[in-house]
């Protein structure tokens, strides 16, 4: 196990605080008796000697101060006094390079952590973001696999198979075809055929209350049912025949077909096509051609 750097400079300091503690003098307060040979200084030198000009009398307490204040001069005297004091400076001083030293550590792990938690919830959002793609795309596939597998009827083709002439009705072809990969049962067409002035517009739709041509029909993949929208219209006139020509009249075809697929869904198809002349084919209009 190892031991903190801190740990062991402050059992440094400690021990080199008991070691100079235990070298400090001890001073003794009993001071030593005058003796009558000894004068109030503590010399041995007779109270009533006298003392030549210019001789100086040397004793032992002006020695010792003469000792420690040359002690004092010493540069490195300020250390050995005061050890204790300098080591504790030290050791602060060491202890404060640690301390920041950490500061510094702590502050790059807080950066670091900070970071790894701005990746986490970057790569939180990813997953959020590909779970919703994931999700969106099962939908798509799920909608193209039905849409795939479900019935789909509709207008093949419808066009004129001669042109129009007096004493017949309109001739037409209208061929409704499944192109799905599904039956469509409970197929109900209703379309018909009229001939109105061009300047009344376009003709309303099936509405869904109206007569069905054909009811309860079983319409297999590719399978198709063919009739004349027209049947059972009056035959054209000659005037009729040459308005249509001339642009004044418009033979027109509204349709609906209302059937269900194999899960009991209805769908629907509505159609309105019109009929040109100089193509001697019918044209879908811009509105009204819808299926789901």
């Amino acid at each position: 196990m190892r031991i903190p750097l801190f740990l062991l400079i402050g059992a440094f300091v400690a021990v080199f605080s008991v070691a100079s503690y235990s070298q400090q003098p001890t001073h003794n307060n009993q001071q030593p008796a005058i003796t009558k040979n000894q004068n109030s200084s503590g010399s041995n030198v007779p109270s009533n000697a006298r003392t030549a000009p210019g001789q100086m009398i040397s004793t032992p307490d002006s020695k010792n101060s003469s000792d420690e204040t040359d002690k004092e001069n010493n540069w490195y005297y300020i250390f050995t006094r005061h050890l204790t004091e300098w080591l504790l400076v030290l050791f602060n001083g060491l202890l404060a390079l640690f301390t920041w030293r950490l500061y510094i550590a702590t502050n790059a792990l807080v950066a670091a952590a900070g970071q790894q938690s701005t990746d986490t919830k970057d790569a939180i959002k990813a997953i959020q973001d590909t779970a919703v793609a994931t999700a969106e795309a099962n939908r798509i596939a799920e909608k193209a696999m039905l849409a795939s597998d479900r019935p789909w009827l509709g207008v093949d083709s419808v066009g004129s198979l001669t042109p129009p002439v007096a004493d017949a009705i309109f001739p037409c072809g209208l061929i409704i075809r499944n192109t799905g990969k599904a039956p469509a049962v409970k197929a109900q067409v209703a379309f018909y055929g009229r001939i109105i002035r061009a300047a009344d517009g376009e003709p309303p739709l099936y509405a869904k209350e109206h007569t069905a041509v054909m009811a309860n029909q079983v319409v297999m993949p590719n399978g198709f049912i063919q009739y004349n929208p027209f049947y059972g219209t009056s035959t054209l006139s000659q005037d009729g025949v040459n308005r249509i020509y001339a642009g004044i009249d418009k033979a027109w075809i509204v349709g609906r077909i209302d059937y269900f697929d194999a899960a009991g869904k209805s769908h629907v198809t509505t159609c309105r096509y019109w009929y040109v002349p100089e193509s001697n084919w019918f044209t879908a209009s811009l509105e009204g051609n819808h299926a789901d």
